[in-house]
């Protein structure tokens, strides 16, 4: 009967024994804003197994952003990952998705994010020195900005 590699038969080596892996809190983001807003937030990672987790993350899109492109264990080996969600630019009633990548010695993950952006901006035309309104043209995209009745 053939033996099974294992741990012990092959002489203590660790590849091909699976890893805990990273848990991520929260595991996917989901949120509503308003067009023209921003929202920030972080993400806590953490070994199952409580080794010091570490790693590099990465953007699926432009308008969601980690705020640096690695994480590093704090004193007690959980790393957190801060992102930042650009809104400005999006007609409201548009749903974006996209997700995080993490890669780290645990492996590659994804971090899917989901935002439904609402509709308290207005579409209005940007204007530039020394043309009028009438010469700008009504359905010229470089000319169109989302921008919030707040600001």
């Amino acid at each position: 009967m053939r033996d099974f590699y294992t741990k012990e038969n092959m002489q203590g080596e660790a590849f091909h024994v699976p890893d805990a892996g990273l848990a991520f809190e929260p595991s996917e983001l989901a949120f509503e804003m308003e067009t023209g807003t921003g929202r920030e937030g972080v993400i806590r990672v953490r070994h199952k197994a409580g080794k010091p987790s570490r790693g590099y993350v990465y953007s699926s899109g432009p308008c969601m952003r980690a705020m640096r492109e690695q994480f590093a264990p704090g004193a007690d080996g959980t790393g957190f990952i801060r992102w930042q969600f650009d809104a400005r630019g999006i007609a409201p009633g548009r749903t974006v998705r996209g997700f995080f990548r993490v890669i780290s010695p645990f492996g590659e993950y994804r971090i899917p994010y989901c935002a439904e952006i609402s509709g308290k901006g207005e579409l209005l035309r940007k204007k530039e020195p020394g043309i009028r309104d009438k010469d700008i043209p009504e359905k010229d995209p470089a000319r169109l900005e989302i921008l919030s009745k707040e600001q």
